[in-house]
């Protein structure tokens, strides 16, 4: 996330003659908690894949997650996140 802020910043910053910007960044929603219930929770839904033959599910990259309302819950209740279609306009 860092890293597309600064690159982000960088483009504002090359304004053209006579022109200017300026960019502002918010969190509007927190990241999902990484707490060892969740990772128990995925680990849970990961052996069930597993066994469907559906393959092991891991945790995405942090950079590469969506936002959820889950994640203002996740620090303080088991919770899964992204279970759903990916790629672009999926939904």
């Amino acid at each position: 996330r860092d890293r597309a802020r600064t690159r982000m910043r960088d483009l504002v910053a090359q304004s053209l003659p006579g022109t200017s910007a300026t960019i502002g960044f918010a969190e509007a929603c927190p990241p999902m908690a990484a707490t060892p219930a969740n990772q128990t929770l995925l680990d849970i839904y990961s052996q069930i894949s597993g066994d469907l033959g559906y393959g092991k599910v891991k945790a995405a990259h942090p950079e590469s997650r969506g936002a959820g309302d889950v994640q203002f819950a996740a620090p303080y209740a088991a919770a899964l996140d992204g279970l759903g279609a990916t790629g672009g306009g999926t939904h």
